[in-house]
Formats: structure tokens, sequence, C-alpha cells
């Protein structure tokens, strides 16, 4: 226990779930399973670490639910993308930091192709947060929303170019 307190745990570069995360017995259990898309791509997760930031998953991992009686969640009409992104986001509170995220980096001299990836990079985004919107997680929401603004600025300033393509994507984020 010396060895512990002699440890700096600074929760600056913890994830928004850890900073305030009491963690149980429970939490070395069996991980929580989330089956997600048409395909039924499976996912592990702690149970506590996503419930403190997903409301949707603090209500369906109750025990009065199948679901939370199985743990066993099924998202049949997710994307599976979009869930690695929010698992990535709250293992390290970069949405950024998941391989599945589009990066922008065009080669140089093509500012078409650079339009095209920034313009899949906002629909992403877009994506992700309607997912936070759905598992009701407000911090996901946020994260996602501050790099929609970088993208929409990116798209504004650089391209002179509206961020939303349709109606329904302006509509979706405002």
């Amino acid at each position: 226990m010396e060895a512990l307190s002699a440890i700096n745990l600074s929760t600056t570069s913890l994830p928004p779930s850890a900073k305030k995360l009491k963690i149980s017995r429970s939490s070395f259990a069996a991980p929580l399973k989330v089956v997600v898309g048409p395909n039924a791509e499976e996912f592990f997760i702690n149970e506590e670490l996503i419930c403190a930031q997903s409301k949707f998953f603090k209500a369906v991992c109750r025990e009065r639910w199948k679901s939370g009686r199985s743990r066993v969640i099924i998202l049949v009409e997710d994307d599976p993308t979009l869930f690695a992104i929010f698992l990535s986001w709250l293992a390290t509170g970069d949405i950024e930091s998941c391989s599945e995220f589009l990066e922008v980096a065009a080669p140089p001299h093509s500012e078409v192709k650079l339009i095209e990836q920034t313009y899949a990079q906002w629909e992403q985004l877009r994506r992700c947060y309607n997912l936070g919107n759905f598992l009701l997680a407000p911090p996901f929401k946020n994260a996602a929303v501050n790099l929609l603004i970088e993208t929409s600025k990116s798209l504004l300033m650089s391209h002179n170019m509206f961020p939303c393509r349709t109606v329904q994507e302006l509509e979706t984020v405002y």
C-alpha cells in the first residue's frame, strides 16, 4: 500500500469516465458484452465504466431487464465503427485516438480530395453525435461537437464551404 501512495495519480491525463469512477470488485469480473450492427460484431467493456458515461447502458444493465441479467446488450441498428469510436473515447477521452476515426490527410496539391475527406470526417462526427444522443452520453456528444466545430471551421475558413450538404445533416446537429 505504501508503494501506491508514492505514485502521483494525476487525473489530468485520464479519460472523463475514469476521473470520478468508483471501482468495485465486480469491475474485475466478466465484462459486459455488446453486440453491434447487422453482422453482430461483439465488443467487451467494463460495465461500470460504460454505465458511468451512458445513461442508456446504466438503464439496460439493471437486473430488472433481461440484458442486465444476461450481461449482453444487443444494438442491431447501430454502426460498429461508431461504437468502436465511442469505446475508444471511453478509454482515452479522445475520439481521434480510435483507428476507425477518419483522418484528413490528402496528398499535397489535391484540394478536392482534402475537401472530400473533411466532409467524410464531418459526417462521421455527426453520426458519433447521434450515437451519443441515443446512448444518452452527453460528454461523448460534447467531444463530437468540439471536433465538429473544428472541422466546420476548416471547411469554412480554408475552403469557403458550408459543412452541411443537406438539410437533414443540418437539422441533426442543430
